[in-house]
């Protein structure tokens, strides 16, 4: 199973973005990528057939990570 995540891009000084996933909202989460940085998409392309998946994401840059974003379920 395939999906694409997007987001909106609030940050002006990132080098990229992290996307971890979930099976519940409360975690674990665990990293399933990363993308440049003004990307606001990702395709999780390995999602296990009929499984509720939370998802969240956060940017980065030298100076380390912005705080995550709300959790979301598709």
């Amino acid at each position: 199973a395939e999906l694409t995540l997007s987001w909106t891009d609030n940050s002006t000084n990132e080098d990229g973005f992290k996307i971890e996933r979930s099976n519940s909202s409360g975690g674990p989460f665990a990293p399933i990528g990363t993308v440049g940085p003004n990307v606001t998409t990702y395709i999780d392309g390995n999602l296990p057939e009929a499984a509720n998946q939370c998802y969240r994401v956060r940017a980065y840059n030298s100076a380390g990570d912005s705080g995550w974003s709300n959790t979301d379920a598709p």
